[in-house]
Formats: structure tokens, C-alpha cells, sequence
């Protein structure tokens, strides 16, 4: 299994590069021309992000053709919708348990302070009877991963839009 400690800080520190600051003062400065509607430009945005994304092995350097990558929390934050559907799914200790079956998101609130809601994302995938199964462990770190040689053509990273939200 890859180190989810090394897929997390490559992934999360790609993200903190983007001047999200800039971009959101560019998109509002597009749609006060009023060329566009808040929405159109955000899904414009969506669309583009999800168009760019970059395979894995553009990302990860992996020397281990057998490895197997972690469906970390912050590799599922930045996987396309439609990326490793259907591809094998081990479990720590090298057991096939199922096949990937997308990303489940849901905002988690900072109990009785909302401003500190974030998004989390953990995965799904059938299991050999045909089940779908999301794992009880919330804090995926090295839990799950996915055959390299399967996973390492597929789209992986996309910048997330949910910085990008609309102001009206």
C-alpha cells in the first residue's frame, strides 16, 4: 500500500497553490460584465475543472508496479465522479474485498459554530456478494487502495469548484 501520508501532502499542497482568491475575483469579474450568470460560471468553472483533470501517473512516482493506492480522504476529495469505477478494491492486508463504486460527500458542521462546516468524502464500493458498503472508518488513511496498474492511467486529480461558489 502507497503511504497515504505522502499521496495526501502531494494532493492537499497542489490545491493550496491555486490562488482560489484570484480566480473567485476573475469568475465575478466575467459575470458582472454580464456576460454570464452566477451559475453558468459556476458550472462553466465545474466543467473545466472536471475536463483537467490529471492522470496518476502524472501525479505519483511509483516505483512498485504491485502497490496498491490508498482511497485516502483527500485522494476521494480529489477524484473526478466518474474516475475508478469499477476497478478493484483490497483491504490493508491484501484481500480483494469488492469493486469501487464512487465517492460519498457530505459536509460535517463544527458543532454549535457553522462556519466551521467542512466537506468530507469517503468511498463506496460493492462487495464480492454485490452489495454496496461504505467502511465504518471515517478517517481513511491506509485502509483501502486500489491495484497501481489499474488506477494510474485514470483521471485522479481535479481541483475541487467548492471555492468557487457563487456570490448571488
Amino acid at each position: 500500500m502507497g503511504r497515504w501520508q505522502d499521496v495526501e501532502n502531494c494532493l492537499n499542497d497542489a490545491n493550496n497553490r491555486v490562488d482560489w482568491e484570484d480566480l473567485t475575483r476573475q469568475l465575478e469579474k466575467i459575470r458582472e460584465e454580464g456576460r454570464f450568470q452566477s451559475m453558468d460560471i459556476f458550472y462553466a468553472a465545474e466543467s473545466s475543472l472536471t475536463a483537467q483533470a490529471i492522470p496518476y501517473d502524472k501525479v505519483f512516482l511509483v516505483k512498485e508496479p504491485k502497490a496498491l493506492l490508498p482511497l485516502s480522504n483527500s485522494l476521494l476529495k480529489f477524484l473526478p465522479d466518474d474516475s475508478l469505477l469499477n476497478l478493484p478494491v483490497f483491504d490493508n492486508s491484501g484481500e480483494r474485498i469488492g469493486t469501487f463504486s464512487g465517492v460519498y460527500r457530505f459536509d460535517k458542521g463544527g458543532g454549535l459554530i457553522a462556519a466551521t462546516c467542512s466537506r468530507k468524502s469517503i468511498s463506496q464500493y460493492t462487495d464480492l456478494k454485490g452489495n454496496i458498503q461504505v467502511p465504518t472508518d471515517k478517517l481513511l488513511l491506509d485502509s483501502f487502495g486500489i491495484p497501481w496498474k489499474d488506477a494510474s492511467t485514470q483521471p485522479g486529480f481535479r481541483l475541487p469548484s467548492d471555492k468557487l461558489i457563487p456570490k448571488d
